[in-house]
């Protein structure tokens, strides 16, 4: 098991203005893809890019989720709000759908300004699951996915264009910045931790916030191109744990939700649409953005001192990960992804 200090670190600057972390201004025009756009967070960026002043919305917006019915649902909204769509469909746990999508939206788009790579889940199944290529299923959806994606379509992300990752603090309150690089993405190793899955997809969360630090400067970038990760808060959306909590504590869950801090997805989405669209954004590359629940004491924090945290100041800070770490799993990641492309016959 290899230590990978986590992403988190000392404050850079003054709290973020209330128009800077409102500015949208960056997605004026521009081409975006979203993937996980069906429900929860990705859903709600769609519905307030759609719901932005008409000289403010982007031109065009690329989904691409598993469900094609929910994506018709989401690209009528985006035709209602005047805005050019287009859709793909993959299971984003199956390798070969991923390199397909990959390959279609390559071969059928002129241009990704901005990249919001939003899918992701947390299954609470009671053991670790593998999907057909034998990989532990958080793994391949919550990282591979996004890694595979960003080194696919880097090359479409012109000048001053912007990736950004859907990431969790998760990565180190139940991780606790430790990336266990024997047993990820393998079907063995530790699964739960509190709750089932809490390993698996805290783990897959710490690997994207570590690919990103290495990626900033590997990843081919064009000229003032970017990729950062963000931390949404703890957002109650679809996936399987808020469900299980949510039916878990019925009537309560109102007092449970102000207690908490726990968000709808309409605010959650704040975190990503900010490194997407705010002009505060310009100049970070491979840092995060936390935009964290209210109250630290819901979030054990350790190893790095509390007053090291930027969250509730809505800062972005660089990463502390440990750079040969973040270069390890970066190679070691990019070896695998060439490895299943050939498998796939995605060339």
């Amino acid at each position: 098991m290899s230590a990978g200090v986590p992403l988190i670190a000392k404050p850079t600057g003054e709290k973020l203005s209330q128009s800077e972390l409102n500015d949208r201004s960056n997605f004026k025009g521009k081409t975006v893809l979203i993937s996980g756009c069906t429900n929860g967070l990705g859903a709600a960026c769609v519905d307030e890019m759609c719901g932005m002043a008409v000289e403010s919305r982007p031109l065009k917006i690329i989904l691409v989720a598993r469900n094609k019915d929910l994506l018709a649902e989401r690209a009528g909204l985006c035709t209602a709000a005047g805005i050019t769509t287009s859709v793909y469909s993959a299971e984003l746990t199956d390798v070969a759908q991923i390199f397909r999508v990959a390959k279609e939206v390559k071969d059928a788009e002129a241009k990704l300004d901005i990249i919001c790579l939003n899918a992701g889940m947390w299954q609470t199944h009671a053991e670790r699951r593998v999907q057909a290529d034998n990989m532990e299923v958080h793994y391949v959806a919550n990282f591979l996915q996004m890694a595979i994606f960003a080194t696919e379509w880097v090359s479409m992300v012109p000048p001053g264009g912007r990736i950004g990752v859907m990431g969790s603090f998760t990565g180190m309150s139940i991780a606790e910045g430790i990336l266990d690089f024997d047993h990820l993405g393998t079907k063995d190793g530790e699964h739960k931790k509190m709750l089932n899955g809490a390993i698996c997809y805290s783990q897959s969360k710490l690997a994207q916030h570590m690919w990103v630090k290495h990626a900033a400067n590997s990843l081919a970038l064009a000229n003032g191109a970017s990729i950062n990760v963000c931390c949404p808060g703890s957002v109650m959306t679809k996936i399987d744990t808020w469900q299980a909590f949510k039916s878990c504590v019925g009537c309560c869950y109102p007092l449970c939700k102000t207690c908490i801090g726990i968000r709808e997805p309409a605010e959650g989405c704040g975190s990503m649409m900010f490194i997407l669209g705010s002009k505060a954004m310009d100049g970070h590359n491979g840092e995060f953005a936390d935009f964290g629940m209210d109250s630290q004491v819901n979030i054990p924090n350790k190893p790095v001192p509390l007053e090291y945290y930027p969250g509730q100041k809505n800062a972005v800070a660089p990463s502390t990960a440990d750079a040969k770490q973040c270069e390890r799993l970066y190679t070691e990641t990019a070896a695998r992804i060439a490895e299943l492309r050939t498998k796939h016959n995605a060339i």
